[in-house]
């Protein structure tokens, strides 16, 4: 197998891990809809649209979109500060709450399951691989970034 070849097999096998394989729509989490619940969830505050484009660095444009479909979806809420009547706060639903924690248990019992099937000395493999890919990645970004 030439360089190119692993590259279109660890690209495909990326895409198929987090479940944007071809032919299938790419989950939720894929279009930013995860990210913003849980960074809600971290929040102890309620939250500004724009502390919520910063922290996930998408514009304020992609996070207006995002808030308005998971407000549809009873998700989040939206609302007048009333310290500042000139911004809008978010914070998430209790049906949001729902939505995570059902999400949290699904990812928790696939884990489970790859690991059992993976076993110990593989899966101990695997994260370090992963750390090893997030660690290149990262410099990687950080270099493109100064250019």
């Amino acid at each position: 197998m030439d360089q190119t070849e692993r590259e279109e097999r660890l690209m495909a096998s990326l895409r198929q891990l987090v479940g944007c394989e071809e032919g299938r729509s790419c989950v939720a989490a894929s279009r930013g809809e995860l990210c913003l619940l849980m960074h809600l969830k971290r929040q102890s505050d309620l939250v500004l649209p724009s502390e919520l484009s910063e922290a996930m660095s998408v514009s304020t444009a992609r996070v207006a979109r995002l808030l308005k479909t998971l407000e549809d979806r009873a998700l989040i809420q939206r609302s007048i500060d009333p310290t500042d009547r000139r911004r809008i706060i978010v914070k998430l639903t209790e049906e949001g709450e729902r939505y995570l924690e059902a999400v949290y248990a699904r990812t928790h019992k696939r884990a489970s399951a790859v690991i059992e099937a993976l076993g110990a000395e593989d899966t101990e493999a695997f994260i370090r691989i992963a750390e090893k890919i997030v660690d290149v990645s990262r410099s990687l970004s950080a270099e493109e970034a100064e250019e």
